[in-house]
């Protein structure tokens, strides 16, 4: 594993101490939702789980997210909420 990806997980496991039950469950689950992440803790958020082209396409989409805006526009255009 990258140096860079140790970082992340890091970070993200000091982090994950103080936040909420649920919070810490979501991440659970999504991370067993991608390919190789079946074990016995956390089911995946969608049956069957995802691939790395629907991974792809939630990280760009969040990565394109600056603000409270942009989230509303994202709703706006893909769910027409």
């Amino acid at each position: 594993m990258k140096e860079e990806k140790k970082k992340v997980l890091k970070k993200i496991k000091t982090w994950l101490g103080s936040e909420e039950p649920d919070y810490v469950e979501f991440l659970g689950r999504l991370l067993s939702s991608l390919p190789d992440g079946d074990n016995d803790v956390f089911p995946p958020v969608v049956e069957g789980g995802m691939g790395w082209v629907e991974m792809e396409l939630i990280v760009s989409l969040l990565g394109a997210i600056e603000n409270g805006k942009d989230v509303q526009v994202a709703l706006r255009y893909l769910f027409g909420i």
